[in-house]
């Protein structure tokens, strides 16, 4: 797949992640963004579940899509505080552990946190390169690492994801991420649609060769 800067990572199924891992590990940089993927907000076990933290001085799509391009956000995993009481749920939400600070020294990466909690550090394969107790990590970004990425466990349920930072070359480009090319097998394309087509018109036959037949009286 090509042609994507972001990647819902978090679907509910799992806190692993390794579907990012594996398009980061393979060379496609992209960017963790993660929200409710509910139809119902009176479910109180979908709703308020996930999101996405931006640092953005406003909710402008001018400082919105350069925050969200550039990866300046964090995404999270909410428990379903008070089980359907929503005074319990708004409580629980409204005091969420946050990220403090992250960033680079020299090849050094780290993450300082507002709680304590489990933190991990991911990289290429989806290798755990370090782990620790407590509200900071440091991990060395190795000459050989191609990325690093945090998710911190907390104990009241709350996951928080960083977004990965990557070695890149500055010659070619501002970011790790490259445009791909949007390849197209013609031929595969021309046989798919026309396989539609056929289909389509098999089933139009059926449906005619179903329909019942009246007798005409002379």
């Amino acid at each position: 797949l090509t042609g994507y800067r972001m990647i819902e990572a978090d679907s509910g199924k799992g806190t692993d992640l390794l579907y990012w891992d594996e398009a980061l590990s393979a060379g496609h940089y992209t960017h963790c963004l993660i929200g409710d993927d509910c139809h119902d907000s009176g479910n109180h076990r979908k709703i308020a579940r996930r999101c996405t933290w931006l640092n953005s001085p406003s909710a402008r799509y001018e400082d919105l899509r350069p925050v969200l391009l550039s990866g300046c956000f964090y995404s999270m995993r909410v428990p379903d505080f008070g089980d359907g009481d929503p005074e319990l749920k708004a409580a629980g939400n409204a005091s969420l552990p946050r990220v403090e600070g992250i960033g680079v020294r020299s090849d050094t990466v780290f993450i300082r946190l507002s709680e304590p909690a489990r933190i991990e550090a991911w990289g290429q394969d989806h290798t755990l390169l370090a782990e620790t107790e407590g509200e900071s990590l440091s991990c060395v970004l190795g000459q050989d690492a191609p990325y690093l990425r945090f998710t911190a466990y907390f104990d009241n349920g709350v996951v928080i994801y960083s977004n990965a930072f990557a070695r890149f070359d500055s010659s070619v480009g501002d970011s790790p991420y490259r445009e791909s090319p949007h390849k197209v097998n013609v031929l595969l394309t021309l046989l798919f649609n026309a396989g539609l087509l056929a289909l389509l018109l098999a089933f139009i036959r059926l449906f005619r060769l179903t329909l019942p037949h009246k007798e005409h009286k002379s």
